[in-house]
């Protein structure tokens, strides 16, 4: 999937940002499960679209974590070392 970003594909001139609360990211992840474990498989629906839906869940669960973590850590992830120095 990596070289699809690296390739003539991706265009790099033009993106689009958006901008969803945490709510919406996790829906967006069990989507992105529920499309993997449906998926039909090829020739049905071309195979990089199973790399394109895994990549998609990896970054969804990567965002989802992240706000795990802020949470968890009252927003001071990186305001404090993690590791205890006594």
């Amino acid at each position: 999937m990596s070289d699809y970003f690296e390739s003539d594909k991706f265009d790099e001139e033009w993106y689009c940002e958006t901008k969803m609360g945490i709510y919406e990211c996790r829906m967006m992840l069990d989507h992105l499960d529920y499309a993997i474990k449906m998926w039909p498989g090829a020739p049905a629906r071309p195979a990089e679209e199973q790399e394109f839906l895994q990549t998609m869940k990896n970054r969804y669960f990567a965002m989802v974590t992240d706000y795990s973590l802020y949470k968890q850590f009252g927003g001071k992830v990186n305001e404090e070392p993690l590791d205890d120095e006594d």
